[in-house]
């Protein structure tokens, strides 16, 4: 952690985390940038995506309307039920990569139609870490500072280990064992942390 938090701060410290979590060690400069391009290139929403599924049909509850939005990337997927480990690690980088274009979505969806706000939204830049597409996207550009975006990326770093305790980490673990999809898995965990006894995490 030490190692993470002292080096000069890129606002890649999330996507730094997450390899660290893969693979047990921080990523070389190499491995840093093959990863980082790997997320990047995963951006990019499926087409129609956005149109059939996060425009349609507004929840009150946003963590719903994301529930069944993941839960959709299903029919997205060309070999989805395969659930061999390279081919889930890059299922789930790739739901990483989408995740904040879809929440997003899903929560200008519910500003403009269920609160008569207008809709606007920003496509993914891929010069953008993670952090910052989620401020780019939310606010627009020249909308946010840097300071926002270093301590979005510290947010989401803290987060990130979640470890086994937690119940929405549970529910997947429980889901992904009986060899089902990761959409099914990552599905089910959202409707555990959308629970108030859950701890008020989602909010």
């Amino acid at each position: 952690l030490y190692d993470i938090v002292s080096h000069d701060h890129d606002n890649y410290g999330y996507e730094k985390v997450c390899f660290l979590l893969l693979f047990g060690h921080l990523p070389s400069k190499e491995e840093e940038e093959q990863f980082i391009s790997y997320i990047k290139d995963n951006y990019q929403l499926p087409k129609f995506f956005m149109e059939d599924v996060l425009l349609k049909n507004p929840s009150h509850n946003l963590m719903n309307h994301l529930q069944r939005a993941i839960l959709s990337l299903y029919s997205y997927d060309k070999d989805p039920d395969n659930i061999e480990p390279l081919v889930v690690m890059e299922k789930g980088l790739s739901l990483l990569a989408k995740m904040p274009t879809i929440i997003n979505y899903v929560y200008q969806a519910n500003r403009h139609f269920l609160h008569n706000d207008s809709l606007i939204l920003h496509q993914p830049n891929k010069d953008f870490s993670i952090a910052e597409n989620i401020l780019y996207m939310l606010k627009g550009e020249n909308n946010y500072s840097k300071e926002e975006v270093d301590m979005l990326d510290l947010a989401l770093i803290i987060h990130a280990d979640h470890g086994g305790a937690p119940n929405s980490t549970f529910v997947d673990v429980v889901i992904s064992s009986t060899g089902t999809d990761i959409y099914s898995s990552i599905a089910g965990s959202l409707g555990a942390l959308k629970g108030p006894r859950h701890g008020g995490a989602n909010k």
